[in-house]
């Protein structure tokens, strides 16, 4: 995989693409270090994440949940979330949205 340095939503971490189509679907491999935030924000489409390795902790509203090894989440439209690794994380991110930069 050949990881690149990307600005997520005032974060930059490392983000490799796995696929990138005509569908109005993407995904990638992204890599997050321990304390790494992704600041709040929301997304116009779903997205969704699983966790590789590491944890990351997402609160959303009043929602504040761990997500580990293995474990999925989704994130509908239009809701605010922060994510934080607790660790070391790799997440595979997939969403039905294109994002200018992204390219």
């Amino acid at each position: 995989m050949n990881y690149t340095d990307t600005n997520i939503y005032g974060a930059i971490l490392k983000r490799s693409p796995v696929f990138e189509g005509d569908y109005g679907v993407r995904s990638a491999y992204v890599r997050m270090k321990r304390g790494d935030v992704i600041k709040s924000h929301r997304h116009r489409k779903w997205v969704q994440v699983m966790v590789v390795s590491g944890e990351l902790q997402v609160v959303q509203g009043d929602q504040d949940f761990r997500a580990k090894p293995g474990e999925v989440y989704f994130l509908d439209p239009g809701h605010e979330h922060v994510e934080t690794a607790v660790e070391d994380t790799l997440v595979l991110v997939t969403q039905g949205e294109d994002r200018a930069g992204w390219e």
